[in-house]
């Protein structure tokens, strides 16, 4: 690979959030392209620290996860690895693109 200044960013295609009767298997966000490596992961990263709390007081018997509060938790689990595997998807793209140089 040549020493040139790579770029990743977020792919368009990693889908979330289902929405409809389940045997629809649609989903009702996209992440979009072009957002920068860097910005995308600590927008997952905060997804991800967000729902922390509720997830490790379910765990414990603290307080029980359900209703609202659990579908908060499995919408920023989703969105957090869509925005992942679009930058799973971005980089190999770039691997396969650049393994001939």
């Amino acid at each position: 690979m040549s020493n040139q200044h790579l770029t990743i960013k977020t792919k368009r295609g990693s889908q979330f959030v289902s929405c409809g009767d389940v045997t629809k298997k649609q989903n009702l966000f996209e992440v979009a392209d072009g957002a920068d490596l860097g910005d995308a992961l600590i927008m997952a990263s905060n997804f991800l620290d967000m729902v922390r709390d509720p997830v490790f007081n379910g765990a414990m018997g603290i307080e029980p996860l359900r209703d609202n509060p659990a579908f908060l938790v499995l919408h920023a689990i989703e969105s957090a690895k869509a925005i992942i595997d679009s930058l799973v998807s971005a980089v190999e793209d770039l691997e396969a693109a650049t393994s001939g140089e």
